[in-house]
């Protein structure tokens, strides 16, 4: 009788480590389309609330359209403001850069809110801010926009008036 039970704690004792280490890899996986799912959530939510920050102060989303499209435009207060709202652009951009990157956001959450980067880094403004700041971001990132440079997409102010 004591061979029945050691055969059978022979045959179970791997078993249940193989049941324990498939439960504990779909826990795992759980986990991790949680926080793919929070960085979703976080980068939407971080576009928003710039996107608010810049509508909220009616001065603000004119600094940033006229800088954009020539920051020579604006007075030394307004070309002060234009800095810091498109240093928080690209941060904000790069940070989303990186967690795709990690693929710690999905393909399409990146090509849904790169399609904003794409437009706004073709404006002489923006390009002009970059080219004299981009040491403040991450090379991979710098590389990225460097490569997006140049493609004709149409923003803002321009969208309208073209039409």
């Amino acid at each position: 009788m004591d061979i029945n039970f050691k055969l059978i704690t022979d045959v179970l004792s791997p078993v249940s480590i193989v049941v324990s280490l498939l439960y504990l890899a779909q826990q795992v996986r759980f986990g991790a389309n949680g926080v793919k799912t929070g960085m979703q959530d976080s980068s939407y939510n971080n576009l928003m609330q710039w996107n608010y920050r810049i509508l909220a102060g009616s001065d603000l989303s004119w600094i940033f359209q006229s800088g954009c499209k020539e920051i020579d435009s604006l007075d030394e207060k307004e070309k002060a403001k234009y800095i810091h709202i498109m240093f928080s652009f690209f941060k904000l951009f790069e940070n989303m850069y990186l967690h795709y990157c990690d693929h710690s956001i999905k393909k399409h959450v990146w090509e849904d809110n790169n399609k904003i980067l794409e437009s706004f880094i073709n404006t002489p403004g923006a390009k002009q801010y970059f080219e004299v700041r981009k040491s403040f971001f991450n090379a991979k990132f710098i590389k990225y926009v460097e490569g997006i440079q140049n493609s004709n997409t149409l923003v803002g102010i321009d969208l309208i008036e073209k039409k």
